[in-house]
């Protein structure tokens, strides 16, 4: 919260103006009500209040903020989980308790510097970027809140910005705790390990039945058959109903007729140029041509290549000067002096291919396409009302499809996840995760309303059977129930197998001993040997490290030995710390030092509200806050 209110300082609400501008109170604790006919008092700081509404208005935002995260409404009982209540409770004390001090501090603003905040907003700045009154008109307009209201908002937050800021201002972290981090930064660390793979397993385990049947029974939620569904499903979209046959000749000549510039080919210039150092060069070059010499032949004279441009059209050519130029010359031939961007040329046209029409013939499948396609987005809104016309006058989905040009497409069996009974994803499902979702929320025969895909499309579905997630029976899985239990003990006997090899390694053997002694030769015949890796920093990712592996490692002390996830992901790597390094400093990047005095401003301005509260009476009605909350 307290980062908030810092990070608000440098331009309060800026671009965020709209969204945020009403409910603000979450973020600032604006506590003095905005609202006429509030009842009863949620927060009481001395002689400062905040309304019910304004609260309710305070945890709507809560709400909104995790539900964005989430991806989805955040229920009432998750509310309670996640701890809303308590957030918010605790920003509008906070909001209140400054508040309140700035009304016993007196502090104010003056009506000048209130209305440079307000023209610096860039919510009402017109195109030119500057201060519109109108603007700030339709902005306060469209989120219904008065200008004056709009004023004494801006002027409680101007005052309590003064506050914080004085209290959190050009605070940093001591330059001894920035030292030690860099110290902790630059340290690099080396590591000796092995990895004990399952292939490291000699005698693998083989189950029994009793083992088998205790591990079906012990593990039955993990040989559960989900919940399937048969669905009938219908899609609209332009491409569902275009009728390509439908377009008339006499349309496709009209549109062939508008759009030409589509399907004429650009003239194209073979172009050659010879680059000049200055102008009195290219004048004498320019002379020789004009005198008959050829344009090779001078540039073989003055020892200078010609530049090749290729074969390409007018807009093909970056310098203007250069490209007019080019296509200026009658037929094929040679220019005069043109100054182009890097100095004066002489350009050669060799070849011309001249610019061409693409006939009607050639393009017509194309602009069919084109023209049915705009049709049927056209007839898009009202092939959805005359589905929807069908379906209300009894119609069923599949027959309301047929009778206006669509298919229905019946999809025998769908979990949640989208999969079949085979465990393959089922293909081409609209917005499969928003319909599978809502289908699985739907009885079966309900006639659903369609969801939105696309920008302009709809899908219909109907739940035409629902078989019900079941316990598959032992029979059913037993090979799978046997490939887990062997995965399991595998897993078992690596880890077992590591732990002894951790063992006799922290009694004084080497890694590279108790590695050929105890772990198979690899599939080339030779002994497993240590892997060697670093010295490396804590932040770095070496590939034979996971990121847990290298966080222990750097908290264990030099020729320590520990077991740690390996890789692959079934394996157990044994490590050793084999080299200690912390000789060497790293600067701090700007964004962590910037983030550590943001912390600890944080922890200054969390300490001065808590003092402030500390000194005046500060009372929270839970009743009213339960009713400001109540069927939210």
């Amino acid at each position: 919260m307290f980062s908030l209110m810092r990070g608000a300082l440098g331009g309060w609400i800026a671009k965020l103006f709209l969204a945020l501008l009403v409910i603000s109170f979450a973020i600032w604790g604006i506590s003095g009500s905005m609202f006429a006919g509030v009842g009863n008092s949620v927060v009481t700081a001395g002689k400062t209040e905040v309304g019910l509404l304004d609260y309710r208005l305070a945890y709507e935002r809560q709400l909104g903020l995790i539900s964005r995260q989430l991806g989805q409404r955040v229920t009432s009982e998750q509310a309670r989980a996640f701890g809303v209540e308590q957030s918010v409770t605790s920003q509008v004390v906070a909001g209140a308790v400054l508040d309140e001090e700035a009304r016993k501090m007196g502090l104010g603003v003056s009506d000048d510097r209130l209305a440079e905040m307000i023209t610096q907003d860039d919510a009402f700045k017109d195109a030119s970027g500057s201060f519109s009154r109108a603007q700030l008109e339709a902005v306060l307009r469209s989120v219904g809140m008065p200008q004056d209201t709009y004023i004494e908002s801006q002027r409680r937050n101007a005052v309590r910005q003064q506050i914080i800021e004085a209290a959190s201002m050009n605070v940093s972290m001591p330059q001894a705790f920035v030292d030690e981090m860099a110290k902790i930064q630059g340290e690099k660390r080396t590591f000796e390990l092995v990895n004990i793979t399952p292939e490291a397993i000699a005698d693998k385990p083989e189950p029994t039945e009793d083992q088998l049947t205790a591990w079906y029974d012990d593990h039955k939620n993990d040989y559960r058959a989900p919940e399937y569904r048969k669905l009938i499903v219908v899609k609209l979209e332009a491409e569902d109903i275009t009728d390509e046959a439908g377009v008339t000749d006499d349309e496709l000549k009209a549109r062939y007729e508008k759009d030409k510039t589509r399907y004429t080919v650009p003239e194209k210039r073979e172009v050659m140029q010879i680059v000049f150092q200055d102008k009195a060069a290219a004048d004498a070059a320019a002379a020789k041509i004009e005198a008959g010499t050829s344009f090779d032949a001078v540039a073989s004279e003055m020892n200078l290549s010609p530049v090749d441009l290729g074969l390409v059209e007018r807009a093909a050519i970056p310098d203007q000067k250069i490209a007019d130029a080019a296509f200026s010359i009658e037929g094929t031939g040679t220019s005069g002096v043109v100054e182009g961007i890097f100095g004066p040329v002489i350009l050669h046209v060799a070849r011309i291919e001249p610019e061409s029409l693409k006939p009607l013939d050639e393009v017509s499948g194309e602009l069919r396409k084109t023209i049915a396609l705009e049709k049927a987005d056209e007839q898009l809104y009202d092939t959805h009302d005359r589905l929807e016309d069908e379906r209300a006058a009894g119609e069923t989905l599949t027959n309301a499809a047929k009778n206006v040009g669509l298919t229905a497409r019946t999809i025998d069996a769908v979990d949640l996840t989208g999969r079949d009974m085979e465990g393959n994803i089922v293909k081409d499902i609209p917005e499969s995760q928003k319909l599978l979702s809502e289908a699985f929320q739907t009885d079966e025969g309900v006639e659903a309303d369609p969801i939105s895909i696309g920008s302009r499309g709809f899908a219909w579905y109907e739940v035409a059977g629902v078989t019900p997630d079941r316990q598959k029976e032992f029979d059913e899985v037993r090979e799978q129930v046997r490939n887990d239990w062997i995965a399991a003990e595998t897993v078992k006997a690596v880890e077992a197998l590591a732990e002894t090899v951790r063992e006799r390694v922290a009694k004084g053997e080497t890694l590279a001993a108790v590695a050929s002694e105890l772990l198979p030769a690899n599939s080339l015949g030779q002994m497993i040997e240590p892997e060697t890796v670093g010295p490396v920093q804590r932040t770095a990712s070496p590939e034979a490290l996971t990121p847990e592996a290298l966080r222990e490692g750097f908290r264990n002390a030099k020729g320590s030995v520990f077991v740690e996830q390996g890789k692959p992901e079934a394996s157990k790597a044994v490590i050793v710390v084999s080299g200690v390094d912390d000789s060497g400093t790293e600067t701090v990047p700007s964004q962590i030092t910037s983030q550590l005095n943001g912390a600890l401003a944080d922890d200054i301005i969390a300490t001065m509200v808590g003092q402030m509260q500390d000194g005046m009476k500060v009372t929270v009605n839970q009743q009213a806050i339960s009713a400001a909350i109540a069927n939210q």
